[in-house]
């Protein structure tokens, strides 16, 4: 679970700005062109988008751009249980698990303690929209696959933010002590990098020196019409009224719109199973 609310500014510039579903925990593996599936209430991932359509699909190249306004947003100030508890996933995953219980141990001899949170190094891989859009014309999910049932909603990952790094800002003191506990830990390709912030404020930065996780993916729904035809994210072609020429010359392509599937009893994230 996220530690923070839907009215968060950083929160409020993901899922706004970048249609971004949080994921909860953040995950190593997740790649563009991954899909979930989700039945009921339980949202799995089950694979490639290149592996359950048929005919096969040949996704377009990912790219990868850095995301600065993401990287320079701090959160409002969090419930610090639960943001430690945030926490914990993400340094397990980059081999930091061991410095936790201390976290905890630090900001709980200070109960009024608040800390605010912040991804640095946020980067986006993705595809362009239109082009995935447009690569799964006359393709359709194979209803041969035993992982398919017409109940179920199927959603393609056309990006992923992934980070190698996050910051925690607060009081001084439990950020020094946190600081000095980290440093005696050995803790192999995590770096730790402490800084005094305005005020009574620091902040201490977990970063990985080779492995990024993906803490948000952009989803386009995968569904067919009344037709049985698939499209991503209700695009397609169309006709425009007016355009002279070919019926072809006459098309435009609608694109994809986003998906969100978290949110779900107050949470902002979304769990999605599998590895």
């Amino acid at each position: 679970m996220w530690p923070l609310k839907k009215t968060d500014p950083l929160i409020r510039k993901l899922l706004d700005d970048y249609n971004i579903n949080l994921l909860s925990p953040p995950r190593e593996t997740y790649r563009v062109g991954d899909v979930c599936m989700k039945a009921g209430d339980m949202v799995q991932r089950i694979g490639s988008i290149s592996d359950l359509l048929a005919p096969p699909v040949e996704l377009p190249k990912s790219r990868r751009e850095k995301i600065a306004d993401i990287s320079g947003q701090i959160s409002a100030s969090a419930d610090v249980n639960i943001a430690v508890d945030f926490l914990a996933g993400f340094l397990t995953l980059i081999g930091a698990g061991g410095i936790v219980n201390k976290i905890k141990t630090a900001f709980g001899r200070n109960t009024k303690s608040t800390v605010k949170i912040s991804f640095p190094n946020t980067t986006r891989d993705f595809v362009d929209a239109i082009h995935l859009a447009k690569s799964v014309v006359d393709h359709g999910f194979d209803q041969a696959n035993p992982i398919y049932k017409p109940a179920n909603k199927y959603y393609v990952a056309g990006g992923v933010l992934r980070t190698s790094s996050i910051s925690l800002i607060s009081d001084n003191d439990a950020i020094g002590s946190i600081n000095a506990e980290a440093n005696a830990a050995v803790m192999a390709n995590v770096s730790v990098q402490a800084k005094t912030q305005k005020g009574s404020e620091s902040q201490i930065t977990f970063s990985h020196k080779q492995k990024t996780l993906a803490y948000g993916v952009q989803l386009f729904e995968l569904a067919a019409d009344e037709n049985g035809k698939w499209s991503l994210g209700n695009s397609g072609y169309f006709e425009v009224r007016g355009l002279k020429g070919s019926a072809k010359k006459r098309k435009a392509f609608r694109p994809p719109a986003y998906a969100r599937i978290g949110e779900a009893d107050g949470d902002i994230s979304v769990s999605i199973l599998g590895d």
